[in-house]
Protein backbone atom coordinates (compact mmCIF):
# COMPACT_ATOMS: atom_id res chain seq x y z
CA UNK A 1 0.00 0.00 0.00
CA UNK A 2 2.75 2.48 1.01
CA UNK A 3 4.91 1.26 -2.08
CA UNK A 4 2.04 2.25 -4.40
CA UNK A 5 1.82 5.93 -2.85
CA UNK A 6 5.48 6.69 -3.31
CA UNK A 7 4.95 5.35 -6.76
CA UNK A 8 1.98 7.68 -7.44
CA UNK A 9 3.89 10.55 -5.78
CA UNK A 10 7.03 9.63 -8.28
CA UNK A 11 4.83 9.43 -11.35
CA UNK A 12 2.78 12.82 -10.30
CA UNK A 13 6.32 14.50 -9.91
CA UNK A 14 7.76 12.87 -13.48
CA UNK A 15 4.00 14.59 -14.94
CA UNK A 16 4.90 17.96 -13.18
CA UNK A 17 8.15 18.78 -14.99
CA UNK A 18 6.94 17.05 -17.61
CA UNK A 19 4.50 20.41 -18.08
CA UNK A 20 7.18 22.90 -16.96
CA UNK A 21 7.22 26.01 -19.32
CA UNK A 22 10.64 26.58 -21.76
CA UNK A 23 11.00 29.87 -19.88
CA UNK A 24 11.81 28.15 -16.72
CA UNK A 25 14.90 26.49 -17.98
CA UNK A 26 15.74 29.81 -19.74
CA UNK A 27 15.89 31.72 -16.43
CA UNK A 28 17.95 28.79 -15.23
CA UNK A 29 20.20 29.51 -18.48
CA UNK A 30 20.71 33.16 -17.37
CA UNK A 31 21.18 32.87 -14.08
CA UNK A 32 24.02 30.29 -14.70
CA UNK A 33 25.81 33.00 -17.32
CA UNK A 34 25.38 35.96 -14.96
CA UNK A 35 25.90 34.90 -11.47
CA UNK A 36 28.23 32.08 -9.66
CA UNK A 37 27.77 28.91 -9.46
CA UNK A 38 27.26 28.84 -6.31
CA UNK A 39 24.30 31.12 -6.09
CA UNK A 40 22.82 29.34 -8.80
CA UNK A 41 22.42 26.41 -6.50
CA UNK A 42 21.02 27.98 -3.75
CA UNK A 43 18.80 29.60 -6.06
CA UNK A 44 17.62 26.54 -6.95
CA UNK A 45 17.32 24.67 -3.55
CA UNK A 46 15.45 27.38 -2.78
CA UNK A 47 12.73 28.00 -5.43
CA UNK A 48 12.15 23.60 -6.28
CA UNK A 49 9.00 24.65 -6.12
CA UNK A 50 8.29 27.88 -8.01
CA UNK A 51 6.40 27.25 -11.33
CA UNK A 52 5.33 29.37 -13.20
CA UNK A 53 2.32 27.96 -15.85
CA UNK A 54 1.28 24.90 -17.43
CA UNK A 55 2.85 24.38 -20.86
CA UNK A 56 0.53 26.18 -23.57
CA UNK A 57 0.13 25.21 -27.21
CA UNK A 58 2.08 28.42 -28.12
CA UNK A 59 4.94 27.03 -25.88
CA UNK A 60 5.26 23.60 -28.24
CA UNK A 61 6.43 24.98 -31.49
CA UNK A 62 9.35 27.08 -29.98
CA UNK A 63 10.84 23.92 -27.75
CA UNK A 64 12.27 21.97 -30.73
CA UNK A 65 13.18 25.39 -31.98
CA UNK A 66 15.36 25.90 -28.80
CA UNK A 67 17.31 23.02 -27.47
CA UNK A 68 18.42 22.80 -24.18
CA UNK A 69 21.67 23.74 -23.10
CA UNK A 70 23.74 21.15 -20.61
CA UNK A 71 23.23 23.67 -17.97
CA UNK A 72 19.80 23.58 -18.46
CA UNK A 73 19.96 20.00 -18.18
CA UNK A 74 21.91 20.07 -15.21
CA UNK A 75 19.66 22.33 -13.80
CA UNK A 76 16.94 20.31 -14.66
CA UNK A 77 18.70 17.39 -12.94
CA UNK A 78 19.25 19.33 -9.43
CA UNK A 79 16.09 20.34 -8.84
CA UNK A 80 14.24 17.09 -10.22
CA UNK A 81 16.53 15.14 -7.45
CA UNK A 82 16.07 18.08 -4.42
CA UNK A 83 12.12 17.68 -5.41
CA UNK A 84 12.02 14.42 -4.97
CA UNK A 85 14.13 13.87 -1.84
CA UNK A 86 11.87 17.07 -0.10
CA UNK A 87 8.77 15.68 -1.23
CA UNK A 88 9.21 11.86 -0.66
CA UNK A 89 10.92 12.72 2.74
CA UNK A 90 7.77 14.93 3.50
CA UNK A 91 5.00 12.82 2.77
CA UNK A 92 6.81 9.83 4.62
CA UNK A 93 6.93 11.33 7.99
CA UNK A 94 3.21 12.47 7.19
CA UNK A 95 2.23 8.09 6.97
CA UNK A 96 4.79 7.33 9.31
CA UNK A 97 3.01 9.81 11.85
CA UNK A 98 -0.36 8.62 10.83
CA UNK A 99 0.94 4.83 11.89
CA UNK A 100 2.46 5.88 15.14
Amino acid sequence: MIFFYFLSLIIFHLLLFLIIPFHYFLLHLFIFHYFSPVYFLSFLFVSHHSFSSPITPLHLPITPLHPISPFCFLSLLITLFYSFSSSITFHYSIVIHLFI
